[in-house]
């Protein structure tokens, strides 16, 4: 699914499952919008009301503007459902594969 506002990240994003994991991929379109890393919490909640399962249930990968895949990690209160966010410079390389593995999946 693409979503595309200049005030926003231009991302597209796909929620699926690997080995039983759920992850979910995100990728900036680098289309003058802020950067997906600037504007990860807004991307988030925007998407969460269409993901198929809760959010938390989810190992977050993205792509960068650059082509580098990094990962996310989440954190959020009961009280106000309000989502924080940590990025993690994913491996050398860059890939997916390896982005996956240091977020705890599996290949």
């Amino acid at each position: 699914m693409v979503q595309k506002n200049n005030n926003r990240a231009n991302v597209t994003w796909r929620a699926h499952e690997n080995n039983g994991m759920p992850l979910l991929l995100l990728v900036d379109l680098d289309q003058g919008g802020r950067s997906l890393t600037n504007d990860m919490n807004g991307t988030l909640t925007r998407i969460r009301p269409e993901l198929p399962k809760p959010i938390n249930s989810y190992r977050i990968a993205y792509r960068d503007s650059n082509g580098a895949w990094d990962w996310v990690t989440l954190a959020h209160t009961e009280v106000n459902l309000a989502l924080r966010t940590t990025i993690h410079d994913g491996p050398r390389d860059g890939s997916l594969e390896a982005a996956w593995q240091a977020a705890g999946g599996q290949v």
